[in-house]
């Protein structure tokens, strides 16, 4: 089998999971949610002030994983990483995207799909920040200053 057979192949079984007939390696898409902690760190962001800001910065974020896929939405953009010892910069920033989800100003898909680590695309039903939050936060309380 060529290579370009078996990405194919590979690609068209992401969903169910399947080996790499190069590699061996499982390789399957996921689903995740545009979830509340995902929106509640949207909203610390939002609440600094202009420009890049560390991830210890926003009180509660997890060091990157919840609070990184929200690139995947384009509401957040990682300042670009100069130094080499590390595998990130882990300074963001919100995007003008962000900015009017956090305002409740626009809506987005509620699921994501990923495959090592790139967007395969959305899934779901329209939602805005507040359903994105859900019953574990209070959106009016969350804003006020």
């Amino acid at each position: 089998m060529e290579v370009s057979e078996a990405r194919k192949d590979l690609l068209n079984q992401l969903d169910v999971g399947v080996e790499c007939p190069c590699c061996g390696q499982f390789a399957k898409e996921y689903k995740r949610k545009l979830n509340s902690a995902m929106a509640l760190y949207l909203i610390r962001l939002y609440k600094l002030t202009e420009g890049y800001h560390h991830i210890s910065e926003i009180d509660g974020a997890n060091r990157g994983g919840d609070f990184a896929k929200m690139k995947y939405y384009g509401f957040i953009e990682e300042e670009i990483n100069e130094d080499t010892s590390k595998r990130t910069s882990g300074v963001w920033k919100i995007t003008p995207e962000g900015r009017a989800f956090a305002l409740n100003e626009s809506t987005v898909t509620s699921h994501f799909r990923v495959y090592n680590g790139e967007l395969l695309g959305f899934t779901g039903e329209q939602i805005n920040i507040i359903e994105a939050l859900g019953q574990h936060f209070n959106y009016e309380e969350l804003m006020s200053f």
